[in-house]
């Protein structure tokens, strides 16, 4: 899923630039506190991307299922992914 993709990588530019800014000379520090930093969520947003990947293009019943579940839903329903908009800390 393109657009979550495009979310992480702007949150890996900001927290990225703010690590190295506070880092001075020691770009390898900066690097590991990034790679620290970012490990679990990067890793949340893939597995979520994966698992949306394959409802978004089920087919079948699998499809059929996923029509009926979310004809049920309204637009403010969106649990799943409101973790990723949440924002983070800079």
């Amino acid at each position: 899923m393109r657009w979550i993709d495009g979310r992480v990588a702007i949150e890996d530019s900001v927290v990225l630039s703010g690590l190295l800014a506070n880092a001075g000379s020691d770009v390898g520090a900066a690097l590991a506190a990034y790679e620290k930093e970012r490990y679990l969520r990067t890793a949340r947003v893939t597995i979520t991307s994966r698992i949306f990947g394959d409802i978004i293009h089920a087919d079948g019943g699998s499809r059929d299922l996923r029509n009926h579940l979310l004809a049920q839903r309204t637009p403010e329903t969106f649990w799943e992914i409101d973790w990723l908009y949440r924002g983070i800390e800079a």
